[in-house]
């Protein structure tokens, strides 16, 4: 799983039109205990013909708030993006021409992640990531919470530079490391991930 900058993305792929459930959080100004999900939708093609860019799925994301009275508002928006790349060697299909192809965002980041020439990762993202093999890529790209919503686990806070510096420390809490000689984050799904209860101990 890899993402960009201050808010980085990993090496997994998602299930469509998913739901993932976090516990209840309480707001400390109202006192009362709010539920987070979030619903994803994913668009493919039905097409008997496969173009470059199918190899690459396109997930949005909608963060959804349940308070107590069970009425439902959105909080914020996540973008991914999932590369196929188990599929994109069994077809014997380029790995470049796939994310090339599909927008100038995943081909970005896919010049951190692949050594296009020989169909992979790179080795220093083997050897700094401990990864074995090349497996599907899920990129989070772009996660955006609502100021409403903003300040649980102090992970969202005021000021472009001090924000900055939050997230990649709160994103480095969950295991995501910075790629070396790239502003962009990476994080393994080979090993072990903290607990939601060792992130927010007030749960």
């Amino acid at each position: 799983m890899i993402s960009r900058g201050s808010a980085p993305p990993a090496l997994d792929a998602l299930e469509s039109n998913s739901d993932l459930a976090m516990s209840d959080l309480k707001t400390e100004q109202q006192e009362t205990y709010k539920t987070y999900r979030v619903k994803f939708r994913i668009t493919r093609s039905l097409s008997s013909y496969t173009e470059s860019d199918d190899y690459i799925c396109k997930i949005a994301g909608e963060i959804i708030c349940s308070d107590e009275a069970a009425s439902d508002s959105v909080a914020g928006t996540v973008e991914a993006y999932v590369i196929q790349v188990n599929r994109i060697i069994n077809d014997g299909e380029s790995l470049f021409h796939a994310c090339d192809a599909h927008s100038q965002t995943v081909h970005d980041y896919g010049c951190v992640l692949f050594d296009f020439r020989s169909g992979g990762l790179k080795p220093a993202i083997e050897d700094q990531f401990g990864v074995v093999g090349t497996s599907d890529i899920l990129i989070l790209d772009k996660i955006e919470v609502l100021p409403a919503h903003r300040g649980h686990g102090d992970a969202f806070v005021a000021g472009e530079k001090r924000a900055s510096a939050k997230l990649r420390a709160y994103w480095s809490r969950l295991g995501f490391k910075q790629i070396r000689g790239s502003k962009k984050f990476a994080l393994s799904l080979q090993h072990r991930r903290p607990k939601l209860k060792e992130l927010v101990p007030e749960l």
